[in-house]
C-alpha cells in the first residue's frame, strides 16, 4: 500500500531528526525548511482532495436531480414528425396531434408557413406567406 504524502513527508521530518540534522548548519537550515514547506504543501493537497470528494458528491446529487426532472419535464413528450421546410430546407419537428388541428405551421427557423390544415381537411403548401409561430389559420379567405 502506497503511503500517503502526509506520511511520506512525516517520515522525512523523523529522518532528518534521527540523523540529527538541525538548524545550526546551513545545509540543516534548508532542508528543516524544505521539510517544513513540504509539510504545508501536504497538508493543502489532502484539503484540496477533501474539497474535491465533497464536490463529487454534490455533483452526483445535483445530477441525479436533474435526471429526475428532466423525466418529469420530458414524460409527456409529443410525438414528433419530421417535416422538411419548402423555403430554407430545414427539417423541423412537428407535434403530430397538432397537424390533426386547423392550425398553420410555421418554421421556427425561417419563420415562413410550411403549411396549413385547410378546414376540408386538405393539406395545402403555403407559399410566401410568412409568420412568427403557429398561429391559427388556414381557413378560407372571404372576399
Amino acid at each position: 500500500m502506497e503511503k500517503s504524502l502526509s506520511e511520506r513527508v512525516a517520515y522525512l521530518r523523523g529522518l532528518a531528526e534521527g540523523l540529527g540534522i538541525g538548524r545550526e548548519s546551513g545545509e540543516g537550515r534548508v532542508l528543516l525548511e524544505i521539510s517544513d514547506v513540504l509539510q504545508d504543501v501536504a497538508l493543502g493537497i489532502s484539503e484540496m482532495e477533501s474539497r474535491v470528494i465533497e464536490h463529487e458528491e454534490r455533483l452526483d446529487s445535483i445530477d441525479e436531480d436533474l435526471a429526475a426532472v428532466e423525466e418529469d419535464l420530458y414524460e409527456d413528450e409529443f410525438d414528433c414528425v419530421d417535416v422538411e421546410c419548402p423555403h430554407c430546407k430545414e427539417t423541423v419537428c412537428l407535434d403530430a396531434e397538432l397537424l390533426d388541428d386547423d392550425l398553420e405551421m410555421c418554421c421556427p427557423n425561417c419563420g415562413r408557413a410550411i403549411f396549413s390544415t385547410e378546414r376540408d381537411g386538405e393539406d395545402a403548401i403555403e407559399e410566401g406567406q410568412g409568420g412568427a409561430g403557429g398561429g391559427r389559420g388556414g381557413s378560407p379567405a372571404s372576399s
